[in-house]
């Protein structure tokens, strides 16, 4: 066995014994050639490094490495997810929540896509129109637009046409236009003038009343009321109570006969009429029996 050497640690400069026949010569002393611990610089983890003082690179954190799991945020999602303690700002939610997601815009009509992310407390529910869309103008004789949007709880059922539209008078002698709503159940087929009350004269010759129609009606009356009462064209004269009529005569024949003398039918006569026959066939005495002298 050989005489022992000495040589000096290279981390505090104590001296080292040593054999020269040793393959391995150590370079630092016994203290200094022992396991060293200090605190994992992981703030999350509480675990130990092992280490030697004479190593120029210790490392700081232990078998973690520096990493340490934690719960998103997300109230939604319950995974958990790595993190390094060494991030400035560090993600309160897993990589599958801050992955961008594409829905549908929830306008009606609208096909746009909406991207957001899972985490996000109130997502869009539009995309760049906002919710604005247009729809087509409830009254059926419009065709019109209206542009709306898809937050209101009532929208507009008319675009400024307001429910309202036109059509021709039915009466083909007017060319007024009619104005109608189309909630009305039911419209007007003819306009004002139409449907207003007019007069004209009786139709029977010398009636003296009016008779109420409106250009509307398909087929207005020809008489007034009263003719109407009492038959219309049919009516009989002698039944008219507006007609006086005078009993007139006798003729040579003793013939009795009657005469309107006023009303509606003035003039009429029936049975013997000694103002119609010649003047030598009522005698002398015509001109008094028609008198009543």
């Amino acid at each position: 066995m050989g005489k022992w050497l000495e040589t000096y640690c290279r981390y505090c400069g104590a001296t080292v014994f040593f054999l020269p026949e040793w393959s391995n010569i150590p370079e630092y002393c016994q203290e200094h050639r022992q396991w060293q611990y200090k605190t994992c610089a992981n703030p999350h983890c509480g675990g130990s490094v092992r280490f030697k003082v004479y190593w120029n690179n210790i490392p700081d954190y232990c078998d973690c490495r520096g990493w340490y799991q934690t719960r998103c945020k997300n109230n939604r999602c319950f995974q958990k997810f790595d993190i390094h303690c060494s991030w400035d700002n560090p993600p309160d939610y897993c990589p599958e929540c801050r992955k961008w997601k594409e829905k549908r815009c929830a306008a009606p009509g609208c096909f746009g896509t909406i991207r957001y992310k899972d985490f996000w407390d109130n997502p869009p529910k539009y995309c760049s129109c906002k919710g604005w869309y247009q729809k087509d103008c409830e009254n059926s004789h419009c065709g019109g637009k209206i542009r709306v949007n898809a937050e209101w709880s009532s929208p507009p059922k008319y675009c400024a046409c307001k429910g309202w539209y036109s059509v021709s008078c039915a009466n083909p002698k007017c060319h007024q236009e009619v104005s109608n709503h189309c909630e009305w159940d039911h419209p007007h087929s003819h306009c004002k003038n139409c449907n207003s009350w007019q007069e004209k004269a009786c139709a029977t010759t010398g009636c003296t009343e009016v008779v109420k129609y409106k250009p509307a009606w398909d087929h207005p009356p020809e008489y007034c009321e009263i003719c109407r009462k009492l038959g219309g064209k049919n009516r009989d004269p002698w039944q008219d109570p507006r007609n006086i009529v005078e009993k007139i005569g006798p003729n040579l024949q003793g013939v009795w006969g009657q005469k309107i003398v006023a009303g509606p039918d003035l003039g009429l006569h029936r049975g013997y009429d000694p103002d119609r026959i010649r003047e030598f066939e009522a005698e002398k005495n015509y001109r008094r029996r028609r008198d009543g002298d």
